[in-house]
């Protein structure tokens, strides 16, 4: 598992595609924290960005 650097605001991660349970990648850590931790993310697509917000 990477280790991030403290202060880091950008984050690459891989894709990884599964027969049997379809696309799945990981989230860092410093994100979900960020987010503390939900249980559910929700992606919006906008016009020029994604969103990620957390679910309540």
């Amino acid at each position: 598992m990477p280790k991030w650097q403290k202060d880091a605001k950008e984050f690459v991660v891989s894709i990884n595609y599964n027969e049997t349970r379809g696309t799945q990648c990981n989230i860092p850590k410093p994100v979900l924290e960020f987010l503390k931790n939900p249980e559910k993310l929700k992606f919006i697509i906008g016009r020029k960005y994604v969103t990620i917000k957390q679910v309540q």
